[in-house]
């Protein structure tokens, strides 16, 4: 649901934009339960939101970031999102038409948009940028799972690496619970927290008993 006092832009196929007052957001990955509480809970926290579809081409890619500069001058955090479903089926019961969906949604598009948000933060000299995966079976054997959540992770890890001496900031967030609201709301928390923005970081959210934790997992994963 959108704030009352925010005004909505259908611009086009490929992205919605809120207005209101703060930080900019873009949010894109996958469409999932996840993805739609960090757009909620970015609207709530009067925050800019710019969210793009899951099937993006380097054209809307590079249009998404544009309308976001053009609404608002630049581009805060970028939350790339992550999610695994439950779909079981081995690589030979499953449709060519549905792999290539697959590759599209989960491979292609998390490229293109990291291509223009890099490039976007090298010029601007700042940002975050934060990988957020969620799973509620982390040692999943279902084959798209496996091959999607295995590369996002070595995605991440590699641009951890490679951009460390920038003066912008890339991050993780991960968890294997259920509970997306409080999720999403760990992971805004965390990017308002100036002093937990470290660059290489993954931040592991776990409700116990409604304690919430931040851990340093360098082997995340394992």
């Amino acid at each position: 649901m959108v704030p009352e006092n925010n005004r909505v832009d259908h611009c086009n196929d490929n992205a919605v934009v809120y207005h209101s007052m703060g930080r900019t957001v873009l949010i894109a990955g996958n469409d999932t339960p996840l993805k739609e509480c960090l757009l909620s809970s970015s609207q709530s926290r009067g925050f800019n939101v710019v969210c793009g579809s899951e099937r993006l081409t380097p054209f809307s890619a590079r249009s998404l970031v544009l309308k976001g500069l053009n609404e608002y001058g630049s581009i805060d955090s970028v939350l790339l999102v992550h999610s695994t479903d439950d779909d079981k089926r081995l690589v030979h019961d499953i449709p060519a038409v549905d792999l290539e969906t697959a590759v599209d949604s989960l491979f292609k598009s998390p490229l293109f948009i990291l291509k223009e948000v890099l490039t976007l933060f090298l010029k601007q000299k700042e940002g975050t940028i934060s990988f957020v995966l969620q799973s509620s079976e982390p040692e999943s054997s279902a084959p798209l799972n496996a091959f999607s959540t295995g590369g996002f992770k070595a995605l991440a890890g590699s641009l951890f690496s490679a951009y460390q001496n920038e003066t912008f900031v890339l991050n993780g967030f991960d968890s294997h619970e259920e509970h997306l609201e409080e999720y999403a709301g760990f992971i805004l928390d965390t990017l308002e927290d100036k002093n937990r923005l470290i660059h290489g970081k993954w931040h592991r959210f776990s409700d116990r008993s409604g304690f919430f934790r931040s851990l340093n997992l360098p082997g995340l994963g394992r």
